[in-house]
């Protein structure tokens, strides 16, 4: 947190601040209850700060929280397949945690063709890609696959 409040305009920052969102996302929800420092108004919107000016989230927060961090990632650094491959692996989480939300897996499924777009010999990108589009539910309305 202290070093995107210094050096927020580092592309790697935000990705590690989001792969450290993400890290708890197996735990039961019950178990989670992060204290954090508030980035901005934008950023914690709706979120209730303590005294202190601190925030708790829960696993969803933190979901979203690293969905936040991955987007900025991406809005220094557009070009980038591992950006764009956490991203969407952030919103197909979302999208479980939701009872798999349909409009969530297709995004995820979009921003993993976006990443494919950028690097497409990358194997496992192939792969998450085929795990999204194959998951139970993704295409309730018969939407064609196009890659």
């Amino acid at each position: 947190h202290d070093a995107l409040c210094l050096q927020s305009n580092y592309a790697c920052l935000w990705k590690k601040y989001g792969d450290a969102c993400m890290l708890l996302h197996p735990i039961n929800d019950e178990l989670i209850n992060i204290r954090l420092p508030s980035f901005t108004e934008k950023f914690d919107e709706n979120k209730i700060k303590d005294a202190d000016g601190y925030i708790r989230l829960k696993k969803f927060d933190l979901l979203q929280r690293a969905q936040k961090c991955f987007m900025q990632a991406i809005r220094l650094k557009s070009r980038s397949s591992v950006y764009w491959s956490c991203l969407a692996q952030c919103v197909y989480i979302q999208a479980r945690y939701h009872s798999n939300d349909e409009r969530m897996l297709l995004l995820s499924f979009e921003y993993m063709k976006v990443a494919l777009s950028l690097k497409p010999t990358n194997y496992l990108l192939w792969n998450a890609l085929g795990v999204i589009a194959a998951h139970p539910g993704r295409f309730k309305k018969k939407h064609e696959i196009s890659l």
